[in-house]
């Protein structure tokens, strides 16, 4: 037999769960870390971007939020905002110059002598 709840008991659970969704903000940068995962629809990495405003420009991070979130393109706006912030996003129609790895042919290995096959001198 199960033991129900109060209509008290139920009244303060969901006041609690309530107040669980608020947040509490005591300095700027934690403003600024909410606005910014607001922004981009990520609550959920709310404490990065808290993170990132208090080492970071507001101002510059909130920028570029902004421009990634209007960017209908994008699926994962969070994703593209760190990428943008940390340097590691290729301008958009860029192709990738460099291979991660040399082509086989051009590597000096021990077992041609040390010397190319592409240039046999």
């Amino acid at each position: 037999m199960a033991v129900g709840l109060s209509g008290d008991s139920e009244k303060y659970i969901a006041e609690l769960k309530k107040r669980s969704k608020e947040s509490h903000v005591h300095r700027q940068f934690q403003l600024t870390g909410l606005e910014i995962a607001d922004l981009l629809g990520d609550r959920a990495h709310k404490s990065l971007y808290i993170k990132l405003a208090k080492e970071r420009s507001a101002h510059e991070l909130l920028r570029i939020a902004k421009e990634v979130a209007g960017k209908q393109d994008v699926r994962r706006k969070g994703a593209y905002f760190m990428a943008i912030v940390t340097g590691t996003a290729k301008p958009a129609g860029q192709k990738e110059i460099f291979r991660s790895k040399p082509a086989r042919s051009l590597l000096r290995t021990k077992r041609n002598g040390g010397k190319s096959r592409k240039n046999p001198s």
